[in-house]
């Protein structure tokens, strides 16, 4: 969801000039977010879970890198 929000706030120009016009620009971007895509996100959670657990909190295939835990607790 960040990633979408974040996506359309930097397509927008020119750059906010105020905290306020900011604020207004976020929640825009987020209520544009397709529900779709909410719902397929809503949807890979048990998937996603899943694999952080079995990774132990490492890489999991996706576009970052998660420090493994050495205290782990589940």
């Amino acid at each position: 969801m960040a990633g979408s929000v974040t996506q359309r706030l930097t397509q927008i120009t020119p750059p906010s000039a105020t905290p306020d016009q900011l604020w207004q620009r976020v929640e825009a971007a987020w209520s544009a977010v397709p529900q779709e895509h909410i719902q397929s996100l809503f949807e890979s959670m048990p998937r996603r879970v899943a694999a952080e657990i079995s990774n132990i909190g490492g890489y999991s295939g996706r576009n970052h890198t998660l420090q493994k835990s050495k205290n782990l607790i589940i």
